[in-house]
């Protein structure tokens, strides 16, 4: 009888102490997953700024008609492809066919035809296809990311 009171009053105390633990680590996880959510998000949102802002650069670059003004807009618009490809990279969502979002697209929309960077610089008009592609494909890729994240990180 006193093995089995014994054994009694350590259950007593263990059990609620093992509940305890499973909760806390239950908890723990749940938070830490909620926290990379948003922390995700975030750097997700400022992704999405940055792809706007190179979509007004691209637009302004395309349209401007001072050749240096264009020069300094170009100048921009370089390093902001690469930011925005680092940022893609650290992000690393997955698109539906399990390929990592990438900018290549954007980047080729941009500088993959005979106006950017050429001489004599040709000015676009602002109802021509190519900043029609450019709008396009900078849409695509916010609705990519965007998706990625959804089916990554919703439930």
């Amino acid at each position: 009888m006193d093995g089995a009171q014994t054994t009694w009053e350590l259950l007593r105390v263990a059990v609620p102490a093992l509940f305890i633990a499973i909760g806390w680590k239950v908890v723990s996880a749940d938070n830490n997953a909620r926290e990379t959510r948003k922390e995700i998000r975030g750097f997700l949102d400022r992704t999405i700024s940055q792809v706007e802002a190179l979509c007004e650069q691209a637009v302004a670059y395309f349209t401007c008609e001072d050749d240096d003004d264009a020069a300094r807009i170009a100048s921009v618009i370089d390093p902001s492809l690469m930011r925005l490809e680092r940022n893609l990279q650290h992000l690393c969502l997955k698109d539906d066919n399990g390929q990592v979002v990438n900018a290549q697209s954007v980047r080729q929309s941009i500088t993959a035809h005979n106006a950017y960077r050429a001489t004599p610089r040709r000015v676009l008009s602002c109802d021509d296809p190519a900043l029609y592609e450019i709008n396009s494909r900078m849409h695509d890729l916010i609705q990519q990311l965007e998706k990625a994240y959804s089916s990554s990180f919703q439930r």
